[in-house]
């Protein structure tokens, strides 16, 4: 457990990337409309990213400021 004030408050799942996120540079794109409260204290947040493109566009940003 990496925070432990969060243990049981978080949990995560994963789906297929839409087409339109393929190629995405950002680390995560925050979707507010696919968002939904479940209940008085529980909010299901979705954000999509392109893992493989996604990490290589940050591994190339890390390379860039290791060089500087």
């Amino acid at each position: 457990m990496v925070i432990p004030e969060l243990y049981k408050k978080l949990t995560g799942m994963s789906f297929r990337v839409p087409t339109y996120f393929r190629g995405e540079p950002c680390t995560s794109v925050f979707n507010a409309e696919a968002g939904i409260a479940l209940d008085g204290t529980c909010v299901k947040l979705v954000g999509w990213y392109d893992n493989e493109w996604g990490c290589s566009n940050k591994c190339l940003e890390m390379a860039r400021v290791v060089a500087a």
